[in-house]
């Protein structure tokens, strides 16, 4: 079967894709089927599973394939699954910049580092934050 039969049958079986698929989609050129597949299953939750690195990958394919705006929905989407500081932190950095994750990281107020990625995240957010006071004064 071709690429697009192969989207028809997940679209017709419920079959969602994950950040991989669609970033490989739109690297091969199949913009379009990426796209649906995306519309189509935007809101099953389909990203909750994925990693901020995942996503990250998938938005510079679509960045690169002048789908900027399917980028940044995917983060949105991600941060609006997921309910884990780790989730919330990393999309709000994302997409708000460092300072909006700071203020973010205040109100959470973390105190469980069992995930490293968690405790590596604060280290990102307070540089990046570090870093901008220091550029700008």
């Amino acid at each position: 079967p071709s690429v697009p039969e192969i989207v028809e049958l997940m679209e017709f079986y419920a079959v969602p894709p994950d950040c991989a698929l669609l970033a490989k989609l739109v690297q091969l050129g199949y913009s379009k089927e990426a796209l649906g597949l995306w519309e189509t299953f935007k809101n099953a939750k389909c990203l909750k599973r994925e990693s901020p690195e995942a996503l990250q990958k998938l938005e510079q394919v679509c960045e690169a394939a002048g789908l900027s705006d399917m980028g940044t929905a995917v983060w949105e989407a991600w941060r609006s699954d997921n309910s884990s500081e780790y989730a919330r932190l990393s999309a709000c950095l994302k997409l708000e910049g460092p300072a909006k994750a700071q203020e973010l990281w205040t109100e959470l107020a973390p105190s469980d580092f069992s995930d490293v990625r968690l405790y590596d995240l604060g280290i990102r957010i307070f540089a990046a934050v570090d870093d901008v006071q220091f550029e700008g004064g």
